[in-house]
């Protein structure tokens, strides 16, 4: 869901409408250096999503300079469980997995505690995106939605898996995160102008 939104917001903007042009964005989107070439050249674990489109200047993630703190993201699910993936039946693709995950734990990520999420909400605006941080040792993020205000609050524009469909969360994104004892925080990311 959000990477369909994100790739229409920046075909709006740029004045391309044609299909082409939808599938040309959202694999430059969703694809390592925005290169697919195999199933490795996906962006599987979202906080390195992040930081590749963050590369290609897609967006900024804003959450250090919002009151963040230092995110310990050590990702390894994929290669702990390639049964799970039946791509990962390819030897050469773990290995691959193997080598991006070593990567994204060699960078620096900050997040905002689910705690701290209330007192930093004014810093944070509609149509920032949002990535839940999770509380397990080898997986980074738990899902992803767009900030959206209601009645002087942050709320998540999210696709629910519980309920099936597209929503804004009933409660505040603060008190959401507060509910979900598994989710440990977020990670705030800024869309910018595409060129």
């Amino acid at each position: 869901y959000l990477e369909t939104v994100i790739t229409l917001v920046r075909l709006t903007k740029l004045g391309q409408f044609s299909f082409e042009d939808y599938e040309k964005q959202l694999e430059f989107l969703r694809y390592r250096d925005g290169v697919r070439t195999d199933y490795p050249s996906r962006l599987h674990y979202f906080s390195d999503w992040i930081y590749n489109n963050q590369q290609k200047g897609i967006l900024t993630d804003i959450t250090r300079e919002i009151g963040g703190a230092i995110y310990a993201n050590n990702p390894s699910f994929m290669s702990e469980n390639p049964k799970s993936y039946v791509q990962l039946s390819n030897e050469n693709f773990i290995d691959e997995i193997k080598k991006s995950e070593k990567e994204i734990r060699s960078r620096t990520y900050y997040y905002l505690p689910k705690e701290a999420v209330e007192s930093h909400e004014d810093k944070i605006k509609p149509g920032d995106l949002i990535a839940i941080t999770i509380a397990m040792d080898n997986l980074d993020i738990s899902h992803v939605g767009i900030a959206i205000e209601q009645d002087g609050r942050i709320h998540l524009l999210h696709a629910s898996s519980n309920s099936k469909k597209v929503e804004i969360s009933e409660k505040p994104l603060s008190d959401y995160l507060l509910s979900h004892k598994s989710q440990s925080g977020i990670i705030v990311c800024r869309l910018k102008e595409p060129k």
